[in-house]
């Protein structure tokens, strides 16, 4: 491992247990540094020519040359250990400690809290530490009441559906740092409590993110979890690292989880069975923009609300595939053949016809849903009102003797085709890609 450091620049006073909350940042490959707690702003700006090593044990442990190299400078910067009695009482074992797992309960908070936010932030490392099965004996006997369920609730702090850490930017910042801390150098005897750790994590960065401070720091820490296929929980930290980005893109889920969910994640499972329909029901309630899944799906559930989900494709990157699969293509053709009828993907250039090579789509359209239906005869033009687009049948031209004839004349090549083929025919149409 080589660690050379060029510049430390260091403003104002550095509290020790603030940065020792973001060294396991470092660890990963963070560069630059930053805390803020209480008011007080410290910052560290880290550049160098040189911060690489082999390899072999980063995603085991924390980069110690480098804690050591930067927890050198902090001391020739704090005012606090000027004196030699100070500075011998300060030891490397001790700081590096602070950012790796550890089994025993918290005696302080990792960051600098206000005093009335002391004793939950004790209660989430608490949590966190039962949840992964780091409980000593004697606490377990304790905190018999603490299940992976209950875990999570209390470290998301919920009263009456109301989530205080999303309130609390110090206890989200606390909580994130609490469980980088835990998923550094696991020693646990626990076999899966890393695993679990990184589960946690995994159900809280869909709910809410971290101040601008930490999220440098958080992010690049994810990242290079994720990154590293020899660890693992690479794929975890990548679930972590992307619910945090859809939290910061679209914000956090509102609901709490479900029991079922909870237990689901925590036993390794990212899936759970659900009962859908496909496409065609009248009554249909789609999702907005800031809705989650699950939250809705949840809230379903506790009112005893019978409900399904309803999966439409929704955009069109590529046309279908010649070795659809039949029920794939069912479903498509079912989804898309309502919106064709009703005119949502027809658009009428100044409210007039559209021009000829797209109203002959159209006819060759008509005659493919009518053989799509399992009809053996030519349509009459008494069919027309259920195979043309509703907006076309509103114009004066083209005449319904027109579009009879034009149908008429694209029916033979349907008709040789079976139901399932005109289906297909239907969805490889560029006309679902632009053309109308």
């Amino acid at each position: 491992m080589k660690c050379k450091i060029i510049r430390i620049a260091i403003r104002n006073r550095f509290l020790p247990n603030s940065i020792l909350s973001l060294i396991g940042a470092c660890g990963a490959g963070s560069r630059t540094m930053s805390a803020e707690s209480s008011g007080d702003q410290s910052e560290v700006d880290i550049s160098g020519d040189s911060l690489s090593g082999d390899g072999d044990d980063r995603h085991e442990s924390t980069d110690d040359e480098f804690v050591a190299a930067f927890l050198l400078e902090i001391l020739k910067a704090d005012s606090s250990l000027k004196s030699k009695a100070k500075r011998n009482e300060w030891t490397w074992k001790a700081q590096t400690d602070v950012v790796k797992w550890q089994a025993t309960a918290l005696r302080a908070p990792l960051l600098r809290l206000a005093p009335g936010l002391t004793p939950a932030a004790l209660e989430c490392f608490t949590c966190i530490r039962a949840y992964c099965g780091d409980l000593a004996p004697n606490e377990r006997a304790m905190h018999q009441d603490l299940t992976e369920v209950k875990c999570v609730y209390t470290v998301l702090m919920v009263s009456r559906h109301y989530f205080k850490l999303l309130i609390v930017p110090e206890l989200r910042d606390e909580v994130y740092c609490q469980l980088m801390k835990q998923t550094t150098s696991n020693r646990s005897p626990a076999a899966d409590s890393c695993q679990r750790a990184w589960r946690l994590m995994s159900i809280l960065a869909a709910y809410f993110t971290s101040s601008d401070t930490l999220r440098p720091f958080l992010v690049e820490y994810l990242s290079a979890a994720a990154a590293d296929r020899r660890r693992p929980c690479q794929g975890t930290a990548a679930v972590c690292l992307a619910n945090l980005r859809k939290t910061l893109r679209c914000g956090g889920r509102k609901n709490v989880p479900s029991v079922e969910e909870v237990t689901a994640v925590s036993a390794g499972r990212s899936a759970r069975r659900q009962l859908y329909r496909l496409p065609g029901d009248a009554l249909t309630m789609p999702l907005a923009g800031d809705e989650y899944v699950l939250d809705v799906t949840t809230e379903l559930q506790r009112a005893h609300h019978p409900f399904y989900l309803i999966f439409c494709r929704s955009v069109w990157h590529h046309p279908l595939r010649q070795d659809a699969p039949p029920l794939y293509t069912e479903v498509l053709f079912n989804q898309v053949a309502p919106d064709y009828l009703e005119g949502l993907l027809l658009v009428l250039p100044g409210g007039g016809a559209p021009a000829a090579a797209v109203l002959r789509d159209v006819a060759l359209v008509a005659a493919l849903l009518h053989r799509a239906a399992g009809l053996p005869d030519a349509p009459h033009a008494r069919d027309l009102k259920f195979l043309l687009p509703k907006p076309l049948l509103a114009l004066r031209e083209p005449r319904p003797n027109k579009w009879a004839t034009w149908v008429a004349a694209e029916w033979p090549a349907a008709r040789t085709l079976s139901p399932a083929a005109a289906k297909s025919k239907v969805l490889q149409l560029h006309l679902w890609f632009g053309r109308l």
